[in-house]
C-alpha cells in the first residue's frame, strides 16, 4: 500500500506518519515537501513540490502507484482571505489536477479540513452534523470550507472523503502547551469564554479516523465530523489540565469580553505593522467568542465504525506526559 502524504512535518501528520510506519505489513509513505532535507526522513521518502504548479506535482513521481492521499497540508495563520485562500484551497485544486493525470486510478483523496469550515452551532445542546448548513464566519474557516467545495465539486471520478476534526490535542501540540504553561501557577484566566462549550479530540483518535476513512468503503465521497462526542466547557479542560499537573487551581478569572476585542485589535494592528501574524487577533478572538463550538460524529460512528478511546482526562495527561518527556514544560 502506497500513501501519500502532505504536511507530515506538522503535529497531526507527524503523527499519522507515525502511525503508518507502525502497521503490519509496512506501508510505504511518499511525503510532498516543499523543500528538500536530502534524503528518506524518519522512514518517508520526500518529493519536493510546489503547489502552485500542478505540474510539479506530476512530474515529482509522487503519485505513480500512490493507493491513497491524506492531504493535511494548510495554514492556520495569515492576514487575508486571499492569503489562507493560497495556503488552504489553492493545493487541493493542484493535488487533484495531478491526481487525473497521473493516478485517475487512485483509491481514495482524505482531505483534512476543519471543524471551522462548519462554523459553530447555533445553541447548546445541538451539536453541529454533517447535515447542517456550513457557515464559517472567520477568514480561515471560509477558506477550508472552500478546500471542501472545490474537491466534491471537481473530483470527477477521484474517490474522495472530508473529514473536520474538532480542537485536536495531544503529543506535539502547541496551542494547548500554553495552557499548561499558564496552569502551573494555579491561575486560570479565561477569555471571555468560561462557560463556553467546546468539542476535543486527542491526536491518537483523529489518526485513527483518518485511517478507517481512506480504507472504508462506506467513506466513499462522504464528509465526517471527529470527535470524541464528551460535553465539555473549558472549565472542564482547565481543570482536567491542572489534575494532570496535580497544580490546584488557586485563581480564576474571566477577563471580559470587550479587553478580549481590544487585545484582539492591538494584535492586528502588530500584524499589519510587522508584516506577521500576531498569536492573538480579530480571527482568533471571533472564534473564541462563539459559544458553542460542538460536533457529534455520530455518522462516523455509525458508517465506519469510529470510536474514540481517550478521555480528555486520560489524553491530557499523556500530552503532559510527552511534553514533560521533551522538556517542553
Amino acid at each position: 500500500m502506497v500513501y501519500v502524504l502532505t504536511g507530515t512535518n506538522g503535529f497531526i501528520g507527524s503523527r499519522l506518519a507515525a502511525s503508518l510506519l507502525a502497521t503490519n505489513p509496512p506501508v510505504e509513505i511518499r511525503a510532498l515537501v516543499r523543500s528538500r532535507p536530502g534524503q528518506e526522513t524518519n522512514g518517508m521518502v520526500p518529493y519536493v513540490v510546489d503547489y502552485r504548479r500542478p505540474a510539479s506535482i506530476v512530474d515529482s513521481g509522487a503519485l505513480e502507484g500512490a493507493d491513497m492521499v491524506i492531504h493535511l497540508a494548510g495554514i492556520t495563520k495569515a492576514l487575508t482571505l486571499e492569503a489562507f485562500r493560497e495556503g488552504n484551497v489553492m493545493p487541493v485544486a493542484s493535488m487533484l489536477e495531478a491526481i487525473r493525470t497521473v493516478r485517475p486510478s487512485l483509491r481514495r483523496f482524505v482531505l483534512v479540513s476543519s471543524q471551522a469550515a462548519a462554523g459553530p452551532a447555533a445553541r447548546p445542546g445541538q451539536p453541529k452534523s454533517e447535515v447542517d448548513p456550513a457557515m464559517p464566519f472567520d477568514v480561515y474557516g471560509k477558506s477550508k470550507y472552500e478546500a471542501e467545495r472545490i474537491l466534491m465539486d471537481e473530483a470527477g471520478d477521484t474517490p474522495f472523503t472530508i473529514v473536520r476534526p474538532s480542537a485536536v490535542y495531544g503529543p506535539r501540540d502547541v496551542d494547548f502547551l500554553a495552557l499548561f504553561k499558564q496552569l502551573r501557577t494555579g491561575a486560570g484566566l479565561y477569555p471571555a469564554n468560561r462557560r463556553h462549550r467546546l468539542a476535543t479530540i486527542f491526536v491518537d483518535d483523529l489518526v485513527a479516523g483518518l485511517l478507517l476513512a481512506s480504507r472504508h468503503d462506506a467513506a466513499r465521497n462522504e464528509l465526517f465530523f471527529l470527535t470524541n462526542e464528551e460535553e465539555i466547557e473549558w472549565t472542564d479542560v482547565y481543570r482536567a489540565v491542572a489534575l494532570a499537573l496535580q497544580t490546584p487551581m488557586r485563581f480564576e478569572w474571566e477577563i471580559p469580553a470587550p479587553i478580549v476585542r481590544l487585545v484582539g485589535r492591538l494584535g492586528d494592528g502588530m500584524s499589519r505593522l510587522t508584516g506577521r501574524v500576531s498569536v492573538i487577533n480579530s480571527q482568533k478572538v471571533a472564534l473564541g467568542m462563539a459559544p458553542y463550538w460542538t460536533c457529534t460524529s455520530n455518522k462516523a460512528r455509525h458508517l465506519i465504525g469510529f470510536s474514540p478511546a481517550m478521555s480528555l482526562q486520560d489524553g491530557l495527561s499523556a500530552t503532559l506526559a510527552w511534553y514533560r518527556q521533551h522538556d517542553w514544560v
